[in-house]
Formats: structure tokens, sequence, C-alpha cells
């Protein structure tokens, strides 16, 4: 909830803010209680009207939640080590810029080469960048373990 305020008070949720966060903390998520003792948690899946043959959605507060192993789960704070990240905002403020194209060539220089293996290698040029960091806030220090 304080992410959403972080973002609401900067009046950067005009548009739909989700969540993103690993794997490791959505497992933590699942098993903890909104409130001690009953079976309502801080993480629920939610049908998904918009996938053919049905499936489910993440869900926090309301919000939609996703997940990608790239959010860290080995922060430090302190004593503390091991502590995972979750992101809320508004992902249209987020910019990814491509250029050049996807380039796959073979490796003739690779370890298979001389014994007639080809490796393959993809190269591709991107960078991204926040149009307004104000509609994303962040926080660093979850304890999943």
């Amino acid at each position: 909830v304080e992410l959403e305020t972080l973002v609401s008070e900067a009046n950067a949720d005009a548009n739909a803010c989700y969540y993103l966060t690993n794997a490791r903390t959505r497992g933590k998520l699942k098993t903890t209680s909104k409130v001690t003792g009953q079976d309502v948690f801080l993480w629920t899946d939610a049908l998904n009207p918009g996938q053919a043959g049905g499936g489910t959605i993440g869900m926090i507060n309301g919000s939609i939640a996703a997940v990608s192993n790239q959010v860290p789960s080995n922060g430090i704070k302190g004593t503390g080590t091991g502590l995972s990240s979750i992101i809320f905002g508004d992902f249209s403020q987020l910019l990814i810029g491509l250029w050049g194209v996807l380039e796959i060539m073979p490796n003739p220089y690779g370890q298979g080469y001389p014994s007639g293996t080809v490796q393959i290698r993809a190269m591709l040029d991107a960078d991204c960048a926040l149009r307004h960091p104000e509609a994303f806030a962040v926080c660093t220090d979850i304890v999943t373990t």
C-alpha cells in the first residue's frame, strides 16, 4: 500500500499500475495472510478473461502482479541478506529502445567448431529509461527466506 501511495502522491497513477517482483517474493506473498488466522493472502490469483482457455493472473491489493526473476532477490541491507525487491508503477512510462536488428551469426571460433558443431550467437542492442520516474516506487528489502 505504501508503494501505491508514493506513486499516487506524485500524481503518477493516471494509467493502470502494476506490481512486478520475483518468484521468491510471490511465494512469500501467497503464504502471508492479510489478517492473522484468515485464509486471505497478500498475493491472490484471479481468472484472466483475456486468456484463451482460462488461466489466471496475479493480484496484489486489487492490482495486477507479474513475476520476473530479473527482479533482484539477492539484496543486502544492514545485516539482512538475500532480500528481494518489488516494483509498483505505471509501466507505460517505461521506455524500451531498440536500435539495429537482431543479429544471429554462427561462431566459427567457438569451442565445438573443430568437432563439427556450430555455436550460434545472437546480439541485440537495447536500452531502457523511465519517462516519468515518479510513476514508479520500489521496495528493495523484502525478507523472503
